[in-house]
């Protein structure tokens, strides 16, 4: 008689549960080699364990194990080269995302430690370098403390990111910018740097700002300061600590002072 694994020395070697092997059966994805007709024991071949494998790199891979049997024959043959391929698709695709978690928890921690230097000076107001930023936006023709419109947009946004395949930081706020008395505003996600061409899709100008934190929104009020220069450029957006309130939110407001800082 030829050997067999019993199932659970199927279980034990490849770490899977007893109970998931008798799914990949009623699945018809991995049926045991042989069943005791006296006492109806499930036991495996040698051969099986490689589809096994297979079915764990699928798991791995989030790919829906009922999808396997696209890459099955009639005679059970599986398809290696084409699950593979998708394979290498699917796991491009994930190691993309955790990179893309990556970038975006650098960034947090970046502005984390900058947050606590800026407390740690005491100071209400102050001045620092910001590098140039990208962002993808949206016009905004809203009142600054319309919350609900706030969301709405934001959610627009990330779906738009989302469609063209940006890596979005965990930053936002409003762009108010006049220039020649004409003034418009915007809503931003900042997002990592990119090639792709879309109209809502620019830079923020790097160089010195004069930044302020607040709980509450003051875009509008500064923006309509009769003091400010004719060109002008302010950016609000999220403020964050290292250990951040539950019941409050901040806001950096930084109104652009030129690459010179406005000497």
């Amino acid at each position: 008689m030829k050997e067999y694994l019993t199932i659970g020395e199927v279980s034990k070697m490849k770490g899977v549960g007893i109970k998931s092997l008798r799914y990949y059966d009623r699945l018809g994805i991995l049926k045991p080699a042989y069943i005791n007709p006296d006492t109806g024991y499930r036991y495996y071949s040698i051969e099986q364990m490689l589809m096994l494998d297979m079915i764990l790199l699928c798991l791995g891979l989030d790919i829906p194990l009922k999808q396997m049997q696209e890459y099955m024959d009639e005679e059970g043959h599986l398809d290696m080269k084409g699950l593979l391929k998708d394979g290498r698709k699917k796991a491009e695709e994930k190691a993309k995302r955790i990179q893309d978690t990556l970038f975006q928890i650098d960034g947090l921690e970046r502005r984390i430690r900058g947050a606590e230097e800026i407390r740690n000076k005491g100071s209400d107001s102050y001045s620092k370098y910001i590098g140039e930023r990208m962002v993808i936006a949206l016009p905004w023709n809203h009142p600054s403390t319309d919350d609900k419109a706030y969301m709405s947009e934001v959610t627009k946004l990330y779906s738009l990111s989302q469609k063209l395949e940006l890596t979005v930081f965990y930053q936002q706020g409003i762009i108010h910018h006049r220039k020649g008395g004409e003034a418009k505003s915007y809503i931003f996600l900042e997002i990592q740097q990119t090639d792709v061409k879309d109209p809502g899709i620019f830079s923020l100008p790097e160089g010195t700002y004069e930044c302020s934190v607040s709980e509450d929104t003051r875009i509008d009020e500064k923006a309509e300061t009769k003091n400010q220069p004719e060109d002008l450029l302010i950016v609000e957006t999220d403020f964050y600590f290292g250990k951040q309130p539950k019941d409050r939110y901040f806001l950096e407001l930084q109104i652009y002072k030129g690459k010179d800082g406005g000497k």
